[in-house]
């Protein structure tokens, strides 16, 4: 409804919204890879994501010299709670 208004607005032939037009030139299609050009080892975005976390998130903390000796365990506090 609204392309027919569109067109009758405009006056355009009807064949023209029925027409497919790529939004990159010829010249894109004829691109080649890259010599070497590895594809992306990940099918999923679970793959993906954690590809991207291990690349670019580290767990790893830079602890301070300060906080290292301020750090204390508290009476009865058991050393995997201290630890961790």
């Amino acid at each position: 409804m609204i392309a027919n208004t569109i067109r009758v607005q405009y006056r355009a032939p009807s064949r023209d919204t029925l027409m497919y037009s790529k939004p990159y030139t010829r010249r894109m299609d004829n691109l080649q890879m890259p010599t070497g050009y590895q594809p992306p080892k990940f099918q999923h975005w679970d793959q993906m994501e954690r590809e991207f976390l291990n690349r670019f998130y580290s767990t790893r903390r830079t602890v301070s010299m300060m906080e290292l000796t301020n750090t204390k365990q508290r009476k009865d506090e058991p050393v995997v709670d201290y630890i961790n």
